[in-house]
């Protein structure tokens, strides 16, 4: 496979790079909102923000779709050939990426915290935890783990 060289650079990578950001940083502001809701236990921001959390997620998969079309399947490999600027993208799309993982986790981790007391509470009460608590497979849950979140920031 041919790397581009700057003349050759398609004009969708960097209009790419800076949408995934762009939705990326959106993201990132829907898993710290998570987060205040999380600790406040406000389910009505829950649920809301579990519906844009999936949207954004869905966005970003597809301009990581697009990406590796533009990049050959290798936007590891092609970007830093295109440029300093692009680079740069790919850089600030890269530290983007690992801290969406680390607030998804962070967030994961007060979701289990918070399911571990609700049993703890029904089994004290005598109640059903099976048919009264939040259910770790519930839908809810797996919106919070969103399939295929960005593919290719994955790999950055």
């Amino acid at each position: 496979m041919t790397l581009p060289t700057d003349a050759a650079t398609p004009p969708a990578v960097p209009q790419l790079l800076d949408a995934q950001i762009a939705c990326a940083r959106d993201l990132q502001d829907i898993l710290e909102a998570e987060t205040r809701a999380l600790l406040a236990a406000d389910l009505n921001a829950l649920t809301e923000l579990v519906q844009r959390k999936q949207a954004a997620a869905e966005q970003l998969e597809q301009l990581s779709r697009q990406l590796g079309l533009a990049t050959g399947g290798a936007p590891g490999r092609v970007i830093p050939s295109l440029g300093d600027q692009a680079s740069a993208r790919w850089q600030t799309l890269r530290d983007t990426a690992d801290v969406l993982r680390k607030v998804n986790l962070h967030n994961g981790a007060l979701l289990d915290e918070r399911q571990a007391r609700l049993r703890w509470i029904a089994r004290q009460a005598g109640i059903d935890d099976e048919a009264s608590t939040y259910s770790g497979q519930s839908q809810g849950r797996a919106l919070l783990r969103a399939p295929g979140l960005g593919r290719h920031l994955a790999q950055a």
